[in-house]
């Protein structure tokens, strides 16, 4: 199946702005975890999840307070809604830095993302993703290697 590359930007631009929502209303702290490791960086999500409507893996961190700054990887497994299974899935992936309104997005459609453990609450793997830039490539391409543990919405 192929994946619309501005659909998925679309999906996770929206998913975005709901994700960068004041979480202090919540009266549950998420157990859902998300981190990588981009072009040597560390990164951390604050929020991630699975989205079983869109077959989706999502994490973003937020690069300053007022969440204006947001640094967001999507993975879109290569199956329609509900949940994975354990195995090995490919997909488009997505890698969106905003900035004060801004954005920049790298693409992979070659990634990998393992799942190794699904419950109905929690998906769990790891991904290797190596993104290009949709500008032309004029900058660096992003090697992303990471690890999940999502709550499942």
């Amino acid at each position: 199946m192929k994946i619309n590359v501005f659909g998925l930007i679309a999906i996770s631009f929206v998913l975005i702005l709901c994700s960068c929502s004041d979480s202090s209303m919540d009266d549950n702290t998420s157990r859902s975890t998300m981190t990588a490791t981009i072009n040597g960086v560390e990164w951390v999500a604050n929020t991630s999840f699975y989205n079983k409507l869109f077959s989706q893996i999502q994490g973003s961190e937020n690069v300053n307070v007022s969440g204006t700054n947001t640094n967001l990887i999507s993975i879109q497994l290569d199956f329609s809604g509900g949940l994975p299974t354990i195995g090995e899935y490919t997909g488009t992936s997505l890698y969106k830095e905003v900035r004060d309104g801004s954005f920049i997005n790298w693409v992979d459609e070659k990634g990998v993302c393992k799942i190794t453990s699904v419950s109905d609450d929690f998906v769990k793997g790891t991904f290797d993703l190596k993104l290009d830039d949709t500008s032309g490539g004029a900058l660096a391409q992003k090697v992303i290697i990471g690890k999940f543990n999502v709550e499942v919405k």
